[in-house]
């Protein structure tokens, strides 16, 4: 089902140094997508392998789910990472993107991430009804109006503080040049 995103920008009312914008998407429920990179231990044929390395992996910071994974390897950090079968893993920098790193762990993969649900857990990647493509934010960041920036958007923006999941339209809050805008998730990416 397509999103249709109609906004309605409200007035914008500066006090101070806090400006105000309220935007918001028809509210359409939000679509939760699980990445599947690996099928019956195989590469899907969608995705392309560009780097093959070796490193240690622990539960991911940046994907809930227990089947997720975060590697270092040659200095970098590969989150999130899902396996592909007893040592190797696949590795993705977005749900957008199919060109992957693969990882084969030095060490025994044992998950962390019990207990997940997709309803009430924090997703690794949001798409925005106003087609912005975000990512979280894993590890230090900083903060905004005494909330943390959680995801970092293509369009330069920053999603800070929570996601609201209190209905099947779920909202965040966008910070862009300046101004804070509430607007609804289309899409959300385990």
């Amino acid at each position: 089902m397509k999103k249709i995103m109609v906004l309605m920008f409200g007035f914008l009312f500066s006090l101070g140094s806090i400006t105000l914008v309220s935007a918001q998407g028809a509210d359409v429920e939000t679509q939760i997508n699980m990445v599947q990179p690996v099928h019956q231990s195989r590469l899907k044929p969608v995705y392309i392998v560009d780097d093959v390395v070796t490193g240690t992996c622990s539960a991911s910071l940046a994907d809930p789910r227990p089947d997720a994974w975060r590697c270092y390897a040659s200095n970098e950090v590969y989150d999130p990472c899902f396996k592909m079968d007893k040592k190797d893993l696949i590795c993705m920098q977005s749900p957008w993107v199919t060109n992957v790193t693969k990882v084969t762990a030095a060490n025994a993969l044992i998950s962390e991430n019990k207990d997940f649900n997709a309803l009430t857990a924090s997703p690794w990647a949001l798409t925005l009804v106003d087609g912005s493509e975000c990512i979280v934010s894993t590890g230090a960041t900083k903060m905004i109006n005494e909330q943390r920036v959680n995801y970092s958007c293509n369009d330069g923006s920053f999603i800070l503080g929570s996601i609201d999941q209190t209905s099947t339209t779920w909202k965040v809050n966008k910070k862009l040049n300046g101004s804070t805008v509430k607007i609804n998730v289309g899409v959300v990416w385990y």
